[in-house]
């Protein structure tokens, strides 16, 4: 089984961009009406109309930065930011203790490179700003692990391109269980994540369009293997229309990829995706500047 990190450093090796995707809403829209019409599923287990996630209220006061922002949008960068944390929170507890650690030992500090010190550096930093409005939670349960992705759900369609793209890439725990709770939170990604890359697509997110190509052309792992399983035809759909509008470095790795997945595709089968990646570039993309990819989801 191919180890759960695989599918993430291979996208983050890609660099992709956060930011924020918009789905309009009509004035009296309700957020279930937006998400029918955006072409993404509900079922019992979507959460559309709760605003913010019980575990995410009031875990801090808002930021000047971010009281303009939809609850929703602050309600899933607190759980995001606070998943982190659990991940983070014993290691640095471990290094605080280890006499020989970088932390209390020069001589192992002066053994690293100066961009692993400032990561861990950055690590711990995190870790002690965080401490006190994240400790309360506990985001390390099935039942944890649903709210983050409905949070992430929810964030997205309030406008949030980069928690679009989190709850595609799937980077947060997402073992695959035969139990209820497991199946809810299948059920919440594979009911939604082909609609969020199609919107993504049409919105003209270059970012969506490199990750749903990453994705396709690797076997990825629990989540995102039953949702976005390994296709030969999509992805060189994808990757052709990324080619579009590639530059250097980002192209050569493309052309590659393209001319390994071609080889699985028909003549037919070619032609209708080079079809279709021209089309789309022309709607949504040729009238959009280029931007530089950058990591997909800030966690």
């Amino acid at each position: 089984m191919p180890n759960p990190r695989v599918i993430v450093a291979m996208v983050l090796a890609l660099g992709l961009v956060a930011g924020g995707f918009a789905i309009r809403m009509k004035p009296g829209e309700s957020a279930q009406k937006r998400l029918e019409s955006s072409g993404l599923r509900t079922g019992p287990s979507a959460v559309v109309e709760r605003s913010v996630p019980s575990s995410a209220k009031a875990i801090r006061p808002l930021q000047a930065d971010e009281r303009s922002l939809d609850p929703r949008i602050v309600a899933f960068r607190n759980l995001n930011a606070c998943e982190k944390y659990a991940r983070h929170r014993d290691f640095v507890s471990e290094l605080k203790t280890d006499p020989y650690s970088w932390l209390n030992r020069d001589e192992t500090r002066k053994l690293m490179s100066s961009d692993d010190l400032r990561d861990a550096e950055a690590t711990v930093a995190f870790v002690e700003n965080n401490a006190q409005r994240c400790e309360p939670v506990r985001p390390r349960t099935i039942e944890s692990n649903i709210a983050l992705y409905e949070s992430a759900l929810a964030a997205a369609l309030a406008g949030d391109r980069m928690a679009a793209r989190c709850f595609v890439l799937a980077p947060w725990p997402s073992s695959v269980g035969d139990d209820a709770p497991h199946q809810r939170l299948q059920d919440i990604y594979v009911s939604n994540v082909e609609g969020l890359v199609t919107t993504g697509i049409d919105a003209g997110d270059l970012d969506m369009v490199r990750l749903a190509g990453a994705i396709r052309a690797t076997h990825g792992h629990g989540l995102v293997a039953i949702g976005l399983p390994y296709d030969a035809r999509k992805a060189y759909a994808y990757l052709q229309l990324q080619a579009l509008f590639a530059r250097e470095p980002e192209a050569r790795s493309i052309t590659t990829s393209i001319e390994r997945l071609a080889h699985e595709l028909k003549p037919d089968e070619q032609a209708a995706e080079d079809a279709w990646a021209k089309a789309t570039f022309a709607k949504s993309f040729a009238s959009r500047p280029y931007s530089a990819p950058l990591p997909a989801c800030d966690r």
